[in-house]
């Protein structure tokens, strides 16, 4: 198989990516692969650009909710709801 990306090298690498909630195979070489961004390892659950490094816990209708929230989102979040 050729690179999705690149169209030129051969395949190193298959990997599983959620889109809109259906799961899609991504066939890359290793130069695009080293191109890419690097993935966040937990995304803010509100805006998914940055690094989730605020830990929100929710108790609703008895179950935790736990989601982590960058500082930029956390601190929007916080104003005006109390």
């Amino acid at each position: 198989m050729i690179c999705e990306r690149c169209g030129k090298r051969p395949v190193t690498t298959v990997s599983t990516v959620l889109v809109g909630g259906r799961k899609v195979a991504t066939y890359l070489c290793d130069s695009c692969r080293a191109a890419e961004a690097p993935a966040l390892e937990r995304p803010c659950a509100r805006c998914g650009e940055r690094e989730g490094t605020v830990k929100l816990v929710r108790l609703t209708e008895g179950r935790r909710m736990v989601s982590y929230l960058c500082e930029g989102c956390a601190r929007e979040g916080g104003r005006g709801r109390r």
